[in-house]
């Protein structure tokens, strides 16, 4: 057991910032209470499901080498990933720059959207689409 302290705050602080960003989206996109209470069976639980919490990405790799590689386009996947090679070592895990640079990438993307959602709602002066 090799835990690097400074891979896991690294992987820690882009984890939760990048949650963070993802439930602040959601948050501003949805227009309605009832679209809020719906978001936790349509995106976060397959996150979950699927994004390698239950086995490595190794083991998912060597049994089903085109699923692993569809799983690397879920964020939670490269959480998971990171978060063990901090905390684990080894190199059977997803490397943990790959990682961080994929969350990294996630963490721009919804800032962005983020951002452009944001403005658009408090804008008084645009056209809001109902």
């Amino acid at each position: 057991l090799s835990v690097s302290g400074l891979k896991l705050l690294l992987i820690i602080s882009l984890g939760t910032l990048f949650w963070a960003l993802l439930f602040l989206s959601v948050a501003v996109w949805c227009r309605t209470q009832t679209m809020l209470g719906d978001i936790w069976a349509r995106l976060i639980a397959p996150m979950y499901s699927f994004g390698c919490t239950f086995f490595p990405w190794g083991a998912i790799y060597r049994n089903a080498p085109t699923v692993a590689k569809l799983l690397l386009l879920n964020p939670m996947t490269h959480c998971v990933e990171a978060l063990r090679s901090a905390l684990l070592g080894g190199t059977q895990y997803v490397p943990f720059a790959l990682s961080g640079a994929v969350l990294s990438v996630y963490c721009l993307v919804f800032y962005c959207f983020f951002y452009y959602a944001l403005r658009r709602r408090l804008n008084a002066v645009t056209e809001r689409r109902v």
